[in-house]
């Protein structure tokens, strides 16, 4: 696990991915490793002040100075894991450690998308199929990831009152467009 060009976590844990989870699920030692990185993290203390995300006080805050998610993605480091010593998935950190979320009128919103999965393994859930088509091939007991295009998909906030849902041929076209979800 790596944040940008920095090492986070030298070492291995076992892995899920799960379509049902909706973050990322780290081992302990790598979600500690990773908090502590970004609650020292500069541009994000800039983007959200130094109340920021990762420092045990707010889940979820606008940016301070009306960036875009396209802003954050530039400003902030990617958030890279190597699976199987050879796989390496690199994320933007909207979509990876940060999720962006919709109100009802129009705001977005940026919650934190990674969280500690208490035991000795982590979960890969929703940021890995949102940046990646992920193939569960069971029949050969193995998981394929390739470069995704909806990494620009947001949620809306709980309580919105928003529907988010796939309507009929709605993945083809994300898979063709990129544009997927509420939009």
């Amino acid at each position: 696990l790596s944040l940008g060009t920095n090492r986070i976590v030298v070492g291995t844990t076992a892995a899920i991915v799960d379509s049902g989870t909706s973050l990322l699920m780290l081992a302990p030692n790598m979600y500690n490793a990773l908090i502590t990185m970004l609650s020292s993290n500069a541009q994000l203390q800039h983007i959200f002040g130094n109340g920021n995300l990762f420092d045990g006080g707010q889940s979820c805050a606008r940016p301070l100075h009306g960036e875009s998610t396209r802003d954050i993605n530039a400003a902030l480091p990617p958030l890279n894991l190597t699976l199987g010593g050879h796989v390496r998935l690199v994320m933007h950190p909207v979509s990876s450690y940060l999720i962006a979320v919709n109100d009802t009128h129009g705001h977005t919103y940026y919650c934190t998308g990674a969280a500690n999965s208490g035991g000795s393994f982590s979960i890969l859930g929703w940021p890995i199929m949102n940046q990646f088509l992920v193939v569960f091939d069971r029949a050969h007991a193995r998981i394929g990831f390739a470069p995704g295009l909806c990494a620009n998909a947001t949620l809306p906030l709980p309580g919105a009152h928003q529907a988010f849902h796939w309507q009929a041929g709605a993945w083809g076209s994300c898979v063709r467009t990129g544009l997927c979800g509420t939009q």
